[in-house]
């Protein structure tokens, strides 16, 4: 049973990575950049108490298993017969200590805490007929107190459709040079899945 799982597994696996020659032209292009806003304020957090940060209030304190011992708990005995060498046996007892698992406990805190932490983001995006700009930041609050704001990551995607030579519409997720590179109209040679038929972007030259 355990080989015919492990067949079936190695066959699905394959199954995914089979592609055959195709054609796709490229249809259209999409891009989308945004930037997090982390706020300074109250956030939910836990944490074992002995390790909770010191600028946290509103605790609550609770026990919870943290770990396991084990305690010894006799032994485990069986006898064997032991060859002499000259044809007799002899009975001998062998034993092997024994443990039983013991739940240790600990103060487990719910808390607040002041810290900076992403409260929305700010999106721009458009077509190969707008250049990929970064959205306006303007009217963040600065500071480090309660309510400020700042910058906080980036996050950028270019996409391009493909169409299929069956009228498939496929899309893919390239860097902004590729993006920028692929001319809309063109054809390229591809690989797409045999199961599933879903396009291969590592395909896309």
């Amino acid at each position: 049973l355990g080989a015919v799982e492990l067949l079936c597994c190695g066959f699905g696996g394959v199954a995914m990575l089979w592609t055959k020659p195709s054609k796709a032209t490229v249809s259209g292009h999409t891009w989308e950049r945004s930037i997090d806003i982390e706020k300074y304020g109250p956030v939910s957090d836990s944490e074992w108490c002995d390790s909770m940060p010191s600028g946290a209030y509103d605790v609550s304190r609770s026990k919870k298993q943290r770990s396991t011992n084990k305690i010894p708990d006799g032994e485990t005995c069986s006898t064997r017969n032991v060859d002499r060498g000259d044809g007799t046996f002899e009975r001998k007892q062998e034993c092997k200590p024994k443990y039983r698992d013991e739940p240790v406990y600990a103060d487990h805190c719910s808390f607040k805490v002041d810290k900076w932490a992403k409260s929305r983001s700010v999106t721009s995006n458009g077509t190969l007929r707008e250049p990929p700009t970064w959205p306006s930041l303007s009217g963040l609050r600065g500071g480090s107190s309660v309510g400020s704001e700042r910058e906080g990551a980036h996050h950028e995607s270019y996409t391009v459709a493909f169409k299929g030579p069956k009228g498939e519409s496929w899309s893919c997720d390239v860097n902004e040079g590729k993006w920028a590179g692929l001319r809309e109209g063109t054809t390229l040679d591809v690989k797409v899945r045999v199961m599933g038929g879903g396009l291969d972007c590592g395909s896309v030259p």
